[in-house]
């Protein structure tokens, strides 16, 4: 079988997250990028990393890669490309580039000439070309430069893996399951332990745990990747690549994980989601203020994304942390909690002093990840 190279993206500061996930599954090599990592692997691994890694944004497989320097020697080279190996003339596709050149002024001018590239090799071939789909292409193809190196990737996800399948409904400003999927990871959670998300919107955190703890993979519910429409596409290989799931069965019949929040309908949202998750019986959604929210057992793990104060505006900000950390201290001694934030003026009035400050951002907005051990008294 082929070996590819593959490159998996991911968001800032969950390199190392996703890094330590592809060596657990695929073993081998891998190289850490900027907001990605590398390996290489056959197509089944492409369809099992689709499947299995919790904080991969994309999957891309490269299928050239050349120098360029102007427009005719980056469009003979892209037109050199095997391109009916990958796809046909009656499928749609789309050119996405990225990157940056001092050789081109612009990216989007880089994409157009790839893209009349590909149209070409068609018409020669069969007299007629593929079309051109400006949202959800059967074929994505990502061309990244940097300044004359040009690497063309075809996207096997398709749309972004934070979509799992089980989202029905959702709040104001909702936390991505891919950023969800690090958090727990970088809180160092063992599935065992009780964890509460305390204002937990639709449920992604809880949810998103509990895949963690019985090991169901994060997109097993998903029922559309961008490889199933290449022309290599090898169904009993993706079936196989789901078959070989293990499921984790050493956990608690009851429920361990417990996600409260203030407003109704987010508990509403996020027990439809609940339904399509298929973790139930481990879960436990309840409407409830924070501020009236009391532990359920002597210890475990808070893990919780409170409004930052900018797509979501609080009334005041320090007021609100203050609060926080006051409840914490008050009914939450023994519990280790994990804050993530991108209000960096509010936090400072929590009133603890955190362990690990972790750089984490949420699309565009800069945030961190913050750890705080709770204890009675002052931590000797």
């Amino acid at each position: 079988m082929n070996n590819y190279k593959i490159v998996v993206k991911t968001f800032s500061g969950l390199e190392t997250v996703l890094f330590k996930e592809i060596i657990s599954l695929f073993g081998g090599k891998a190289e850490k990028l900027n907001r990605g990592v590398l390996f290489y692997g056959t197509l089944e691994d492409v369809y099992r990393a689709n499947l299995m890694l919790r904080t991969a944004v994309k999957v891309l497989v490269q299928i050239a890669e050349f120098d360029a320097k102007d427009k005719t020697e980056l469009y003979d080279k892209a037109k050199e490309i095997d391109w009916g190996r990958y796809f046909t003339v009656y499928q749609s596709f789309a050119i996405d580039g990225i990157g940056q050149s001092k050789y081109f002024n612009s990216i989007q001018y880089v994409s157009l000439v790839i893209k009349d590239a590909v149209a070409d090799w068609f018409r020669e071939k069969y007299s007629r070309r593929p079309s051109v789909a400006k949202s959800n292409p059967e074929i994505p193809v990502v061309a990244h430069l940097q300044d004359e190196k040009v690497s063309v990737y075809l996207n096997a996800s398709g749309e972004s893996l934070f979509k799992r399948g089980y989202r029905q409904s959702s709040v104001e400003a909702p936390l991505n399951e891919v950023l969800a999927a690090g958090i727990l990871q970088l809180s160092e959670w063992d599935g065992k332990q009780v964890l509460i998300d305390p204002m937990c919107g639709s449920g992604t955190i809880p949810i998103e745990a509990a895949f963690l703890a019985t090991g169901i993979p994060p997109n097993f519910q998903r029922n559309s990747f961008a490889f199933m429409k290449w022309r290599n596409f090898e169904k009993n290989l993706w079936l196989s690549a789901r078959d070989s799931v293990k499921l984790i069965t050493d956990i608690p019949r009851k429920p361990y994980i417990f996600g409260h929040d203030i407003k109704a309908y987010a508990i509403e949202n996020a027990k439809e989601n609940l339904l399509m998750s298929g973790v139930q019986r481990i879960i436990n959604f309840k409407e409830q203020d924070f501020f009236e929210l009391t532990p359920p057992a002597e210890n475990g793990i808070l893990i919780f994304n409170p409004p930052y104060n900018k797509r979501l505006k609080l009334d005041d900000s320090k007021l609100f942390y203050k609060s926080i950390g006051d409840h914490l201290k008050k009914h939450f001694s023994g519990y280790d909690v994990w804050i993530y934030s991108a209000d960096e003026s509010g936090i400072k009035f929590l009133g603890l002093h955190p362990d690990k400050k972790i750089a984490l951002d949420n699309a565009k907005i800069k945030a961190k990840l913050y750890h705080y051990p709770v204890y009675e008294g002052k931590r000797k």
